[in-house]
């Protein structure tokens, strides 16, 4: 449970006294699965997860979807931008999860 107030506190420092953004709204949605996955399984195992999870979201796009003003591509960079957040927010709240993390993007 401190790892997850910790993540909070991280990413609120950024987005909300860094000025990304104003709105609490957003805090209330952080999902902390990343946290939990990369405390708590292998990161072969994680790095396979991430990327199926990614095919399984690109499989969904045809041509269209990647038209600038795509709904699906804004979704899509809002889910690669929040899951960046994440990682940043997880290192800093438990270094100890810095290797872990690099273990997945070789793996990856």
């Amino acid at each position: 449970m401190l790892k997850h107030l910790v993540v909070l506190a991280v990413l609120y420092q950024d987005k909300i006294v860094g000025g990304e953004d104003d709105n609490l709204e957003s805090l209330v949605s952080v999902d902390f699965s990343f946290l939990e996955e990369i405390s708590d399984i292998c990161p072969t195992k994680l790095a396979k997860l991430v990327t199926g999870r990614d095919e399984d979201y690109f499989r969904q796009f045809c041509a269209e979807d990647f038209h600038p003003n795509s709904k699906k591509l804004r979704e899509l960079t809002l889910r690669f931008s929040r899951l960046g957040d994440y990682v940043k927010a997880c290192s800093i709240a438990d270094n100890g999860l810095i290797k872990p993390i690099i273990e997945v993007v070789k793996v990856s």
